[in-house]
């Protein structure tokens, strides 16, 4: 009875012969001799001297041959060790900072504050104001990499193009260490110009990558709160006592509201960059949210503000709808009164965020997107590169926001030329639709089903 044949040796065809010269062969091919297993010496496994599996039945060794190896195999490997064997200082950081000493990326490995517990862990470290700073430093580098890589011009979204795709996804991390860096800003209640700039930038990047969502975020918590905000801080720390104090308390200086219309604020440049981003605000509505949305937020912006009514004074602002003969009256004392020491805490500076002759260009947008008195050509004018307001020339971001309307306005365009012409000329009708030459026309009325003949567009 045949014995068991292992797998690997039953497949194998069995070896012709060797000659009797086998012996140089092997020695030629760098094998020993003395590998081929016999009947006395046995072994098992591979090793230098055994480089293949032999059986260990001297009936098999005799009857098939070892099959050399093809590699020379070292008879021994000296100074390699075992990788879990190396020391831990061994595993080193590819980058190194200055002076020698290995340095983390811990920019890139920066958590948000919205995922930390809160408890003072990694998480929050971006509270911290140094590390805010640097951070944002961090930042700048990343948008220097992205204008090497990219020669969209700053300040300009991606146009149309092969590495289009590529280009918006490059925008969109930068956009997301801006939100990064917002929340530390927020979490720190911090309130100084650092604040203001890292949400104007987080707006203007969220514009250029058409993230809607954060760039709705950025101008949300601008304005007007971060604004006024900045306001208020001014004055109370130009009246040396960082709070502001009640009437009931004794307190002769004038409301917060009078000495901040006193005020003079340090960066002039502020007030002219609030009005642009009240503006983006306001065409961010006008464009996405709706009409009812963008005429509420310009009242709120162009209204003089109420004060709060707090918990303790509820009825703080009766003398607005009061009659004459409660006004003037001490209307804490027609109510019972929890606290003898409540008084009225402002929620700004009284004052308006803005004069609304200062929104003249969002003003213009509305208009001519109107129902009413929609003007197709106002507003391709608008969002061309040669628009200026009153205040002075229209900023890119304002114009880019605008022009995500246009492909509806072009329809509405469309769509008041079939009602009221039977053809038109090209040349006007590129006016009314915002396209520049006879060929874009002529491929725009055919998708829609019009023919162009002899110079002018059918429609009907």
């Amino acid at each position: 009875m045949q014995r068991y044949q292992p797998p690997h040796m039953r497949q194998r065809p069995p070896p012709p012969p060797q000659p009797e010269d086998q012996r140089s062969v092997q020695t030629r091919r760098g094998v020993d001799p003395s590998a081929e297993a016999g009947p006395s010496t046995p072994r098992r496994g591979i090793t230098p001297n055994n480089p293949t599996l032999s059986s260990t039945n001297s009936t098999n060794s005799s009857r098939y041959a070892v099959r050399p190896s093809r590699k020379d195999w070292p008879s021994s490997i000296t100074g390699v060790q075992p990788v879990l064997a190396s020391p831990a200082t061994d595993i080193r950081p590819m980058r190194s900072g200055a002076g020698g000493k290995v340095k983390v990326g811990e920019m890139e490995l920066m958590q948000s504050v919205s995922r930390s517990g809160g408890d003072g862990a990694e998480g929050d470290a971006l509270k911290d104001w140094n590390t805010q700073e640097r951070y944002r430093q961090y930042i700048d580098e990343r948008i220097e990499a992205h204008y090497i890589t990219y020669t969209t011009p700053r300040h300009t979204p991606p146009k149309a193009g092969v590495r289009q795709k590529e280009e918006l996804e490059s925008l969109a991390s930068i956009v997301l260490l801006f939100r990064k860096l917002r929340e530390g800003v927020v979490a720190s209640h911090r309130i100084d110009g650092f604040a203001i700039e890292v949400f104007e930038s987080s707006a203007h990047f969220a514009i250029l990558a058409h993230n809607l969502p954060q760039l709705l975020g950025a101008l949300s918590g601008l304005v007007p709160s971060l604004y006024q905000a900045y306001d208020i801080a001014h004055v109370k720390a130009q009246s040396g006592t960082g709070k502001v104090k009640s009437a009931a308390e004794g307190d002769e200086a004038d409301d917060l509201h009078v000495r901040l219309g006193r005020l003079e604020l340090e960066p002039v440049r502020s007030r002219d960059r609030r009005v642009e981003f009240a503006s983006l605000l306001l065409l961010y509505h006008l464009v996405i949210s709706g009409r009812r949305a963008y005429f509420d937020t310009l009242m709120e912006l162009t209204t003089p503000q109420k004060k709060r009514l707090t918990k303790d004074n509820p009825f703080a602002d009766i003398s607005d709808f009061a009659p004459a003969s409660l006004v003037g009256t001490n209307v804490t004392d027609l109510r019972p009164s929890l606290n003898p020491h409540s008084h009225i805490e402002p929620a700004s500076d009284g004052l308006p965020l803005l004069s609304i002759d200062q929104l003249d260009f969002v003003q213009a947008a509305a208009q001519s997107m109107a129902e009413e008195t929609f003007s197709p050509l106002t507003y391709f004018h608008l969002i061309s590169s040669s628009s200026s307001s009153g205040n002075g020339t229209v900023s890119t971001y304002e114009r880019t926001i605008l022009a995500w309307a246009e492909p509806g306005i072009r329809e509405r365009a469309w769509d008041v030329l079939k009602k009221g012409y039977m053809s038109v000329g090209v040349e006007w009708a590129g006016k009314m639709l915002g396209l520049d030459t006879e060929e874009e026309v002529r491929r725009w009325v055919e998708e829609k089903g019009g023919k162009v003949e002899d110079g002018r567009v059918k429609l009907r």
